[in-house]
This record gives structure tokens, sequence and C-alpha cells, in this order.
């Protein structure tokens, strides 16, 4: 049975779908930002913003690439418990996380051209794939407790 138009309607809330992306993406960027200069102070390197909004960061040759790739890993530890808050249903999670990649990537592209090295999509898709299952599963879980009353 096909749903109702009013049914339809009560799914789609632009307001919260478009703060729910602002608060994803900057929270994000802060949780990436904070790791990056605390990494970046750990070892001793000078804070750079292309270690965030570029792929040049993954040459391999300085400690660069190093505190990009643990700010990275850490950012999407933390990125793991946004999705499960703000989101409210896993079924939505993975449509929030490519919304937000597709948004970290339009930053990178405007900043430092598109990005063209293998390596970095390799990383990202990883993280993606794996923050995306995580979140959904914790969701889930969440989802199916039981109501007390």
């Amino acid at each position: 049975m096909p749903k109702s138009r009013k049914s339809q309607n009560l799914d789609f809330k632009p307001k919260i779908i478009i703060s729910s992306i602002l608060m994803i993406s900057s929270a994000y960027y802060i949780i990436n930002i904070f790791f990056t200069i605390f990494f970046n102070s750990f070892f001793g390197i000078k804070t750079n913003i292309q270690q965030i909004i570029s792929d040049k960061a993954l040459d391999f040759s300085s400690a660069y690439s190093s505190c990009y790739l643990l700010s990275l890993f850490f950012t999407y530890v933390f990125m793991i418990a946004v999705f499960v808050i703000i989101v409210d249903k896993a079924k939505n999670i993975l449509d929030f996380v490519l919304t937000n990649f597709f948004i970290h990537l339009i930053i990178c592209t405007i900043n430092s051209g598109f990005p063209s090295k293998f390596i970095w999509w390799m990383i990202q898709g990883i993280l993606l794939t794996l923050v995306t299952l995580i979140s959904e599963f914790i969701a889930l879980k969440i989802e199916q407790q039981e109501i007390k009353l």
C-alpha cells in the first residue's frame, strides 16, 4: 500500500536536514583542526591549513603525512559519535557521511584543485566505509533497544 501524501511530507524536513549537515560539517572541521594542531605540536612541526584541505599533505616525505593520517584517523573516530548523535536513523547515516565527504571534496577542489592522488582517495574510501558501517551499527543498536515504561 503506497504512503499517503501526508506521511511522505513528514519525512522531509529541509530545515532540520540543512542544520544537521551544517553541524556535522562544522564538527568535522573543528575536530580535524584540533587533532592537526595537537599532532603537529606533538611532532614539533608548523601547522599548515593545507594538511586539512589538500591532498598534497600525503607526500610521505615529511612528518606532515604522519600528522595528516593520525589526525584524520582520530577525527573519524570522533565523527562516529557525531553521526550517531546528530543523525536520527541508522538508514540516514550513509547519506550524511557522503554529504560531508562531498562538502569536503568541494572545499579541497576549490583550495588546491581536484584531488589527484590515488592514496588520498583510498584512505578517504576506507575511512568513510568504516565510519558508515560502525555508525550504522551503533545507531541500529540504539534504535533496537527496548522502550522501558
